[in-house]
């Protein structure tokens, strides 16, 4: 059976990363409860990055943290506008692996 996903999102990110961020302690405990396998993309990790540039050593975290696997990096890709049936079924890919019994 394929592990359960959680797509991440750059607010998570960066409340897990920005100790002075509101929401880092709660992020942190749900992120160590989670049994999910979590997802980002590189444009989320590109807005996470950019968001964190007030501090060097914390954008070297999240890059370690990348490198070495704790974020699993799912690919975008292009597709024009007419052509929704790509996305449709990387959505539904991921939507079967984060729910295989179709419940949320």
């Amino acid at each position: 059976m394929s592990p359960l996903l959680a797509l991440v999102d750059a607010g998570p990110l960066v409340a897990y990363y920005n100790k002075t961020d509101s929401y880092h302690t709660q992020i942190c405990d749900y992120f160590q409860s989670c049994t999910f396998q979590l997802v980002t993309t590189d444009p989320c990790l590109a807005e996470t990055m950019y968001l964190l540039r007030e501090s060097h050593q914390v954008q070297s975290s999240l890059a370690r943290d990348v490198a070495e696997g704790i974020w699993r990096r799912e690919p975008l890709y292009q597709v024009g506008w007419n052509d929704h049936s790509i996305m449709e079924g990387a959505i539904s890919r991921l939507y079967v692996a984060t729910c295989p019994n179709g419940s949320l």
